[in-house]
């Protein structure tokens, strides 16, 4: 039977845009932070009504990440925006709603086997990133360590540097340059280590 994410809160709403105060619900960036300057992925005829969708790729493997809370806004063309706030779960309590992100050996020597490249559909102007250890499953109060996140590489958005290990990490990304859409998603996958276990070969008798 399929399970389905549950959202808490989805609010939809269409406002006049002209004297509407910007929302106050606009997620707080942490100090480490990359910043898409010079992206050329967003076109400022393009209207998007949701927040694209995050792909992560590390060695060998990839997935979708779990889109979770958002925060958006687009405008309708008629002098009108409209605003969507939609609340889901903590990603802690995610990991039945998640596809596991394998650390599997690169073929490529030159390639360190634990730099994940993210990959959005349409390029934030801002990401930071948290991890927790898997210890912290089903603990929504444990405090996440920010990591670094770097430009991207291999053609990707951004890219940082996965542990080594079983980790759960949260994407926040922020969109602010274009004027007709923009506002704040947060993403989440998590990873393992591959069962490489060796079986010696019986010898034929």
């Amino acid at each position: 039977m399929k399970r389905y994410i549950p959202l808490i809160f989805a609010l939809v709403f269409i406002l006049n845009s002209f004297g509407c105060a910007k929302g106050s619900g606009e997620e707080l960036m942490t100090e480490n932070i990359a910043t898409q300057e010079n992206s050329t992925v967003n076109n400022e005829h393009e209207v998007l009504k949701t927040p694209p969708a995050l792909t992560v790729v590390c060695g060998e493997s990839s997935i979708e990440a779990l889109k979770g809370t958002t925060s958006w806004r687009y405008d309708n063309g008629d002098g009108t925006s409209t605003y969507i706030n939609s609340d889901s779960i903590h990603p802690l309590y995610a990991k039945d709603y998640m596809t596991p992100l394998s650390l599997m050996p690169t073929y490529a020597s030159h390639a360190n086997p634990l730099d994940a490249y993210l990959f959005f559909e349409t390029a934030p102007d801002k990401i930071s990133v948290l991890r927790w250890n898997e210890d912290c499953w089903e603990k929504s109060n444990a405090a996440g360590n920010n990591i670094s996140v770097k430009k991207g590489g291999n053609g990707s958005d951004f890219m940082i540097e996965l542990k080594d290990g079983a980790y759960i990490y949260e994407v926040i990304a922020e969109w602010t340059s274009s004027k007709k859409y923009g506002g704040t998603a947060r993403y989440s996958f998590y990873t393992v280590k591959p069962n490489m276990e060796m079986h010696p070969i019986e010898e034929n008798k």
